[in-house]
């Protein structure tokens, strides 16, 4: 069976993070690995934010030619704001390729029956939902009235769920 592929411009899958909230979020978890992948870099604003910390990660950008389901390469981290059209193959491809998994995503996303099932099946768990500010239409992003969290998985963790929150998140 062929698998969906991203679409190079592809609608509510092109919406970038702003700049100032991937900074949040890698300064939260920037220094806890060596490998990191941004697997749809967008304009790149988590690649800036990782660079400031020191870090190089490698990348993929279908736009660009790098397509993140033909990356095979094992990393400590992928932090992505993921594509929610094909957000459980896109989980799916992460799991194989990373033993920690950060998405920015409304912070029920991944809490559907399948994606929960494919986290446990994959020996994955969550670690934590650390809650950021959410996007707003200034930034180009729909209002959805569900807050926005950097959800961390982890394989191989048996431990507690943390849930954390930003100093400038705001229900």
């Amino acid at each position: 069976m062929k698998s969906k592929r991203l679409i190079p411009n592809g609608g509510n899958d092109r919406i970038m993070t702003p700049e100032r909230l991937t900074k949040k979020i890698i300064n939260k978890y920037a220094i806890l690995g060596k490998t990191y992948l941004e697997p749809c870099k967008g304009t790149g604003n988590f690649v800036k934010s990782l660079n400031e910390f020191g870090v190089c990660p490698d990348w993929c950008e279908i736009n660009e030619g790098r397509d993140f389901f033909d990356y095979s390469d094992h990393v400590d981290w992928i932090i992505t704001n993921p594509p929610y059209s094909i957000l459980t193959m896109f989980l799916k491809h992460s799991l194989e390729v990373a033993d920690n998994v950060v998405f920015l995503c409304l912070s029920n996303a991944l809490m559907f029956t399948s994606r929960m099932r494919l986290i446990k099946d994959m020996g994955f768990a969550f670690k934590e939902f650390h809650f950021v500010p959410s996007p707003n239409k200034y930034d180009g992003w729909p209002t959805f009235g569900i807050p926005f969290a950097a959800v961390h998985l982890l394989k191989g963790y048996e431990g507690d769920v943390k849930f954390s929150y930003d100093t400038d998140f705001k229900l």
